[in-house]
Protein backbone atom coordinates (compact mmCIF):
# COMPACT_ATOMS: atom_id res chain seq x y z
CA UNK A 1 0.00 0.00 0.00
CA UNK A 2 1.12 3.50 -0.31
CA UNK A 3 1.85 5.59 2.75
CA UNK A 4 -0.61 8.25 1.72
CA UNK A 5 -3.13 5.58 2.06
CA UNK A 6 -2.37 4.83 5.54
CA UNK A 7 -1.70 8.11 7.19
CA UNK A 8 -1.50 12.02 6.82
CA UNK A 9 1.67 13.36 5.84
CA UNK A 10 3.39 16.57 6.67
CA UNK A 11 6.15 18.15 7.29
CA UNK A 12 7.50 20.91 10.56
CA UNK A 13 7.13 23.73 11.55
CA UNK A 14 9.06 26.38 10.16
CA UNK A 15 10.34 27.82 13.30
CA UNK A 16 11.94 30.81 13.06
CA UNK A 17 9.05 32.22 11.69
CA UNK A 18 6.67 32.06 14.69
CA UNK A 19 10.05 32.17 17.34
CA UNK A 20 9.72 34.87 20.09
CA UNK A 21 11.09 38.15 20.60
CA UNK A 22 12.89 38.69 23.54
CA UNK A 23 10.17 41.65 24.39
CA UNK A 24 6.82 39.20 23.78
CA UNK A 25 4.81 39.25 26.75
CA UNK A 26 2.79 36.28 25.73
CA UNK A 27 5.32 33.62 25.38
CA UNK A 28 4.41 30.41 24.66
CA UNK A 29 7.38 27.25 25.21
CA UNK A 30 7.83 23.95 23.92
CA UNK A 31 9.70 20.68 23.73
CA UNK A 32 11.55 21.30 20.37
CA UNK A 33 13.09 17.93 18.57
CA UNK A 34 16.16 18.62 17.20
CA UNK A 35 18.62 16.32 14.67
CA UNK A 36 20.60 15.54 17.64
CA UNK A 37 17.76 14.66 19.62
CA UNK A 38 16.88 12.38 16.85
CA UNK A 39 19.39 9.18 17.24
CA UNK A 40 19.93 7.09 14.02
CA UNK A 41 19.24 4.13 15.75
CA UNK A 42 15.22 4.77 16.17
CA UNK A 43 14.96 6.18 19.44
CA UNK A 44 14.64 10.33 20.90
CA UNK A 45 17.70 11.42 23.22
CA UNK A 46 15.99 13.48 25.73
CA UNK A 47 19.23 14.82 26.45
CA UNK A 48 19.06 16.65 23.17
CA UNK A 49 15.17 18.06 23.47
CA UNK A 50 15.36 22.24 22.69
CA UNK A 51 13.02 24.14 24.57
CA UNK A 52 11.53 26.53 22.02
CA UNK A 53 9.62 30.13 22.67
CA UNK A 54 6.72 30.69 20.58
CA UNK A 55 4.74 34.30 19.84
CA UNK A 56 1.76 31.74 19.87
CA UNK A 57 0.28 28.99 20.40
CA UNK A 58 0.59 26.41 18.24
CA UNK A 59 -1.04 24.29 15.96
CA UNK A 60 -1.84 20.84 17.41
CA UNK A 61 -1.10 19.32 13.63
CA UNK A 62 2.96 20.23 14.61
CA UNK A 63 2.97 18.90 18.39
CA UNK A 64 3.41 14.43 17.95
CA UNK A 65 0.83 12.22 19.45
CA UNK A 66 0.88 8.94 20.54
CA UNK A 67 1.35 6.52 17.30
CA UNK A 68 2.36 9.03 15.29
CA UNK A 69 5.90 8.35 13.39
CA UNK A 70 7.92 11.18 12.60
CA UNK A 71 10.80 10.87 10.21
CA UNK A 72 13.92 13.10 9.59
CA UNK A 73 13.87 14.16 5.61
CA UNK A 74 17.51 14.68 5.17
CA UNK A 75 20.09 11.37 5.28
CA UNK A 76 19.87 9.23 7.20
CA UNK A 77 16.16 8.96 6.69
CA UNK A 78 15.50 7.71 10.34
CA UNK A 79 11.62 6.91 11.19
CA UNK A 80 11.16 6.90 15.00
CA UNK A 81 7.82 6.13 16.20
CA UNK A 82 5.71 8.31 18.80
CA UNK A 83 4.95 6.87 22.28
CA UNK A 84 3.28 8.20 25.12
CA UNK A 85 6.43 9.11 26.63
CA UNK A 86 7.75 11.50 23.79
CA UNK A 87 3.43 13.29 22.93
CA UNK A 88 3.71 17.47 22.74
CA UNK A 89 7.22 17.46 21.24
CA UNK A 90 7.19 20.01 18.75
CA UNK A 91 8.51 18.56 14.79
CA UNK A 92 10.27 21.48 13.45
CA UNK A 93 10.96 21.56 9.31
CA UNK A 94 13.60 18.96 8.98
CA UNK A 95 11.26 16.49 9.45
CA UNK A 96 8.13 15.18 8.28
CA UNK A 97 5.10 13.86 10.90
CA UNK A 98 3.42 11.04 9.85
CA UNK A 99 -0.08 10.86 11.57
CA UNK A 100 -1.77 6.97 10.98
CA UNK A 101 -4.79 7.00 9.88
CA UNK A 102 -5.43 3.09 9.45
CA UNK A 103 -6.01 1.81 12.38
CA UNK A 104 -5.13 -1.55 11.56
CA UNK A 105 -1.55 -0.89 10.98
CA UNK A 106 1.18 -1.22 13.54
CA UNK A 107 3.15 2.03 14.27
CA UNK A 108 6.30 0.21 15.14
CA UNK A 109 5.66 -2.49 11.76
CA UNK A 110 5.50 0.91 9.86
CA UNK A 111 8.57 2.88 11.42
CA UNK A 112 10.60 -0.75 10.94
CA UNK A 113 9.51 -1.05 7.20
CA UNK A 114 10.44 2.95 6.51
CA UNK A 115 13.90 2.59 8.32
CA UNK A 116 14.79 -0.33 5.99
CA UNK A 117 17.57 -0.33 3.43
CA UNK A 118 15.38 -0.85 0.68
CA UNK A 119 13.07 2.08 1.39
CA UNK A 120 15.88 4.35 2.74
CA UNK A 121 18.25 3.72 -0.56
CA UNK A 122 14.90 4.76 -2.62
CA UNK A 123 15.07 8.00 -0.34
CA UNK A 124 18.65 8.54 -1.52
CA UNK A 125 17.74 8.14 -5.16
CA UNK A 126 14.85 10.44 -5.61
CA UNK A 127 15.73 13.23 -2.61
CA UNK A 128 16.47 16.25 -3.93
CA UNK A 129 19.07 18.94 -3.74
CA UNK A 130 22.83 18.53 -4.75
CA UNK A 131 24.50 19.36 -1.08
CA UNK A 132 21.69 18.73 1.23
CA UNK A 133 18.75 16.06 -0.48
CA UNK A 134 15.42 15.89 0.86
CA UNK A 135 12.59 14.04 0.57
CA UNK A 136 9.60 15.69 -1.12
CA UNK A 137 6.52 15.09 1.53
CA UNK A 138 4.86 13.74 -2.21
CA UNK A 139 7.87 11.07 -2.24
CA UNK A 140 6.86 9.81 1.28
CA UNK A 141 3.38 9.54 -0.18
CA UNK A 142 4.06 7.33 -2.86
CA UNK A 143 6.28 5.22 -0.71
CA UNK A 144 5.24 1.76 -0.60
CA UNK A 145 5.06 -0.53 1.92
CA UNK A 146 4.00 -4.22 2.43
CA UNK A 147 1.41 -4.68 4.97
CA UNK A 148 0.74 -8.24 6.46
CA UNK A 149 -2.00 -9.34 8.95
CA UNK A 150 -1.92 -7.75 12.03
CA UNK A 151 -0.37 -10.47 14.03
CA UNK A 152 2.54 -10.81 11.64
CA UNK A 153 2.89 -6.97 11.50
CA UNK A 154 3.13 -7.36 15.94
CA UNK A 155 6.13 -9.55 15.76
CA UNK A 156 7.86 -7.83 13.21
CA UNK A 157 7.21 -4.96 15.41
CA UNK A 158 8.07 -6.23 18.59
CA UNK A 159 11.43 -7.75 17.20
CA UNK A 160 12.21 -4.33 15.85
CA UNK A 161 11.39 -2.66 19.22
CA UNK A 162 13.29 -4.97 21.50
CA UNK A 163 16.35 -4.24 19.21
CA UNK A 164 16.15 -0.22 19.39
CA UNK A 165 15.59 -0.85 22.93
CA UNK A 166 18.84 -2.50 23.39
CA UNK A 167 20.61 -0.21 21.10
CA UNK A 168 19.40 2.31 23.48
CA UNK A 169 20.29 0.99 26.64
CA UNK A 170 24.38 0.03 24.94
CA UNK A 171 23.97 3.64 24.04
CA UNK A 172 23.51 4.57 27.93
CA UNK A 173 25.97 2.30 29.11
CA UNK A 174 28.47 3.11 27.10
CA UNK A 175 27.36 7.13 28.39
CA UNK A 176 27.79 5.73 31.89
CA UNK A 177 30.84 4.46 31.23
CA UNK A 178 32.21 7.35 29.65
CA UNK A 179 31.26 9.70 32.59
CA UNK A 180 32.79 7.63 35.38
CA UNK A 181 36.06 7.43 33.46
CA UNK A 182 35.81 11.20 33.08
CA UNK A 183 35.38 10.89 37.24
CA UNK A 184 38.60 8.85 37.70
CA UNK A 185 40.19 11.32 35.74
CA UNK A 186 39.74 14.20 37.99
CA UNK A 187 40.33 12.28 40.75
CA UNK A 188 43.24 10.99 39.60
CA UNK A 189 44.24 14.55 38.94
CA UNK A 190 43.16 15.78 42.17
CA UNK A 191 45.38 13.02 43.67
CA UNK A 192 48.56 14.22 42.17
CA UNK A 193 47.71 18.10 42.66
CA UNK A 194 47.68 16.53 46.56
CA UNK A 195 50.83 14.73 46.54
CA UNK A 196 52.82 17.99 45.54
Amino acid sequence: MRLGDLADISTGLVINRKAADVIDTNIKKYKLLTLKSFDDDGWINDEFIDLFNSSEVLSDKYLTTNRDLVIRLTSPYTCIPITEDTEGLLVPSQFALIRITDKSVNPYYLAYALNSETIRMDYVRTSLGATIPVIRVATLRATRIPIPNLRKQEIVANIWELKTKQKKLYHQLIHAIEEKDKQIEIRIMEEIENGK
